[in-house]
């Protein structure tokens, strides 16, 4: 799993776009993710929770969201992406400073 952020080093109310790839060996079910952006902010795709026993399809999927930061600071996103209720985590920091 992969998460990048552009520009890491951003302006408050400037988009930045976020993108997240995964590569899953066993995917029985629905990929899905869960992205905190640090400041409140969350976003996800809805899936059905259900945990499913047995073999599944190798999956690749990437997602690309843009968020737009109201405040300066450091902020911390977390990204939680799974399948079949066995999430991962990654995380990036973006630094965002104010318009001058």
């Amino acid at each position: 799993m992969r998460l990048s952020a552009r520009p890491s080093d951003a302006r408050v109310d400037r988009p930045v776009t976020f993108t997240l790839v995964v590569d899953e060996r066993h995917a029985p079910g629905a990929l899905y993710y869960r992205l905190s952006f640090g400041d409140g902010a969350t976003a996800a795709n809805v899936t059905n929770d259900v945990c499913v026993a047995g073999p599944g399809l190798v999956a690749h999927r990437s997602w690309t969201l843009v968020h737009l930061y109201r405040a300066a600071g450091s902020h911390t996103v977390v990204a939680s992406v799974g399948v079949n209720c066995s999430p991962d985590r990654a995380r990036v920091v973006v630094t965002v400073r104010s318009h001058r």
